[in-house]
């Protein structure tokens, strides 16, 4: 291997997507939700434009809602990424013939052979095929992975070996991709595809669980080099790889077809240092709650930050106005900030009975970017101070955090609290750190 692959660009990707995998794995469905939900969106949106219905043949539209959910129009898109027009496709577990289907119609594939070890799916994948018009370049027979060979594939001329959602249900996924290793013929790739860490566990056909160091084992003892590898709608792990640990084509490729939507992928990047500053050392900016910043309602007390807020006398305190009552008083401090990944702050309440919650804003000029409430009334820290930590996919047993943009992009944090019933309130930002 050369010095120039080893540092080269489809590496350093490759890593990095290792990476979003390892971060990803270690949060529950619903938190990795909504912190990349900006990228599920882009990506679903794009599969929706790009999707033309196929013709099912006779009897087989019972499987459509399945085989056209969202999450697998995502699965066919990215699998089309990697497909270059004239190629020729090798498949090893086909379904019902529809991800065939489409690598025939939409990604011009010049020619494909699928095998299955299930004989109905053989059957209602020539079905597809044919009620598509793709018997002239399409063929099927009943086959088991683990006796493919290298005369078999290389023999039908394969440019891309796809085996996607396969290894999940096989009892032995170790021994299963060495089979596919072992049968990719030189100057081929290697795409496949399993569940995400803690996905689609519900389902009985799966007999194997994947994380990212069970993969990567895989692929090493396979003697595979990976080129790209990538997370799926929230669902599956991606991974082209090959023998030759050279850059491929199959990824440069796909790498391109998502560059307008990967960079919210990097929310999660697993942030590096936290760099321990003095409170006071920020640059204050006008509170969008508290009119009028003054050195009466933001002290600084060497390296802290005390800020006091009365709700009963004519003071800067922002009001909440309903029905001409006073309902909820608010105030808080703002501080700029840049390139962060999150925050460790240590935060002293006095008044505490006074205040009925806390919240920490990510601003990009007067846009949210992300919150984080703390019910102070329901949960009291047991210690004074309190150290908290406020980062995309960390929750503390006291602050929650809301929907989430690409917190890197704030140049500004505010800290607030909430008054319900007026009263005074006071709190100390005594220790912060910036979190890169």
């Amino acid at each position: 291997m050369t010095t120039d692959v080893e540092d080269g660009p489809e590496v350093r990707a490759v890593q990095q997507g290792w990476r979003r995998v390892e971060s990803i794995e270690r949060l529950s469905h619903g938190d990795v939700n909504t912190i990349f939900a900006p990228y599920w969106k882009a990506e679903r949106e794009r599969s929706v434009e790009s999707f033309r219905p196929l013709e099912m043949g006779p009897g087989r539209d019972k499987w459509r809602r399945a085989y056209e959910s969202p999450a697998n129009l995502v699965r066919y898109r990215r699998t089309l990424d990697f497909l270059t027009p004239g190629e020729r496709i090798f498949e090893v577990g086909v379904g019902k013939g529809y991800l065939a289907g489409m690598m025939l119609r939409d990604g011009q594939a010049a020619g494909y052979h699928g095998i299955d070890i299930v004989a109905e799916n053989v059957i209602g994948t020539r079905k597809t095929l044919t009620a598509n018009g793709f018997d002239d370049r399409a063929t099927t027979q009943a086959g088991d992975l683990y006796e493919l060979t290298r005369e078999q594939v290389a023999g039908f001329g394969a440019d891309l070996v796809v085996c996607c959602e396969v290894l999940e249900h096989v009892p032995d996924p170790e021994a299963a991709l060495q089979v596919l290793a072992d049968a990719t013929p030189d100057g081929a790739d290697l795409l496949i595809s399993v569940p995400l860490l803690r996905r689609l566990e519900n389902v009985w056909g799966h007999v194997a669980i994947f994380d990212s160091s069970r993969i990567r084992a895989m692929l090493e003892a396979a003697g595979l080099h990976a080129h790209l590898v990538d997370v799926v709608d929230n669902s599956w792990v991606l991974v082209l790889a090959s023998r030759d640990p050279e850059p491929s084509v199959h990824a440069e490729r796909a790498a391109q077809a998502v560059s307008k939507v990967a960079g919210t992928l990097d929310l999660l990047v697993t942030p590096r240092a936290v760099h321990n500053v003095a409170p006071s050392s920020r640059t204050l900016l006008p509170s969008r709650w508290t009119r009028g910043l003054s050195q009466a309602d933001v002290q600084v007390d060497g390296p802290d930050l005390v800020c006091a807020f009365d709700a009963e006398a004519s003071s800067p305190l922002r009001t909440i106005l309903r029905h001409g009552r006073r309902q909820k008083s608010f105030g808080g401090v703002r501080f700029a900030v840049s390139e962060l990944r999150g925050l460790r702050v240590e935060i002293r309440l006095d008044d505490i009975d006074t205040v009925s919650a806390a919240f920490v804003d990510f601003l990009a000029g007067d846009q949210r970017v992300m919150r984080w409430e703390w019910d102070v009334q329901r949960r009291r820290p047991e210690s004074e101070p309190a150290t908290f930590v406020l980062r995309p996919g960390f929750n503390g047993i006291y602050f929650k955090a809301g929907r989430v943009g690409d917190v890197s992009t704030a140049d500004s944090v505010e800290l607030f609290v909430q008054l319900a019933r007026g009263g005074r309130a006071r709190f100390t930002l005594t220790r912060l750190g910036l979190i890169v």
